[in-house]
């Protein structure tokens, strides 16, 4: 009994049981006593709601099994589990398609600020601290390497001072990619970033130059969400690349170093697209995407 009810959250197991139950009834079958085709009966909207009893002849027994409307219920329930499973295992396993959320995002009042919809510059505004790790915590045990010394000085005093970063602030961020499962430390790891100091400020420009695995991609993918920083934390515009990707992709635009154009798509698609994963209301998407299409004299050709 207990497996029989596992089963019923199968949704091929209770389709097929709702089908059958039907199909008993009113579909034609063969009979063996005639050894011809009997046409099945009608098969109303009462029946649908109504449990039936079924004789076993070789058991000498009768079962009773559920109706249709119950098994098909169990379909429903099984498939609105299955969507908020997979939608909690989308936040909280991290990907290439991002950095995971804590196992328990979905008792935070701010994941639900910022599914209703908070502006990002308001919330940008309002906050002028990191969600985060404590300082002392991040800050601990460092050593001091004389060339970044002072970046390095001027960055924790500044956080420690909870000055807002109305730019880009690093602090000791680094990206170990382990080799064994779950955490674990190994040898073979390989420490990708290590513990990065870094303060830009609002109008300044940076160049970022390094040898091919020195850790430049790895770096802006944690500062875009795009994979999970190991240690350390960053800011942008005061809001947390750990905790707040939703908002910073409302602020920040990246130009990949591939192509991320698709040939099948028009200019008005391209914009709808980047629209939504910028955050930009759908009523709003529309006129956004002709204003910008305008700037670059796209308009007349948005749909081809």
């Amino acid at each position: 009994m207990v497996v029989v009810r596992i089963l019923e959250f199968l949704p091929a197991y209770s389709y097929s049981m709702a089908f059958g139950s039907v199909a008993s009834i009113a579909s034609t079958k063969f009979d063996l006593n005639s050894f011809g085709w009997v046409p099945g009966n009608r098969f109303d909207d009462e029946m649908f709601y109504k449990d039936r009893d079924f004789y076993l002849s070789f058991f000498h027994m009768t079962i009773s099994a559920p109706s249709p409307a119950y098994f098909m219920n169990r379909v429903y329930q099984s498939m609105i589990g299955a969507t908020l499973i997979w939608l909690y295992l989308d936040h909280v396993i991290s990907s290439n398609r991002g950095a995971s959320y804590r196992f328990y995002f979905f008792l935070e009042r701010k994941y639900w600020v910022r599914i209703c919809g908070i502006d990002a510059k308001k919330a940008r505004n309002n906050k002028k601290k990191a969600i985060g790790a404590n300082i002392n915590d991040i800050l601990g045990n460092q050593k001091l390497v004389d060339s970044v010394e002072n970046e390095m000085q001027r960055v924790i005093e500044n956080e420690q001072n909870e000055t807002y970063a109305d730019g880009l602030r690093i602090i000791d961020i680094g990206k170990i990619y382990r080799k064994l499962p779950f955490g674990m430390e190994s040898p073979k790891d390989v420490h990708a970033v290590k513990g990065i100091y870094l303060e830009v400020e609002k109008n300044e420009l940076l160049c970022l130059l390094g040898h091919n695995g020195a850790g430049k991609s790895t770096l802006f993918n944690m500062m875009t969400g795009i994979i999970a920083p190991t240690s350390g934390m960053a800011k942008i515009c005061g809001l947390d690349v750990r905790e707040d990707q939703d908002q910073i992709r409302k602020l920040m635009g990246v130009v990949p170093q591939f192509d991320i154009l698709w040939n099948q798509l028009s200019a008005a698609e391209h914009m709808r697209m980047f629209s939504k994963i910028k955050g930009v209301p759908n009523h709003l998407i529309e006129q956004e995407c002709d204003d910008l299409l305008t700037q670059v004299d796209l308009l007349d050709v948005k749909d081809a």
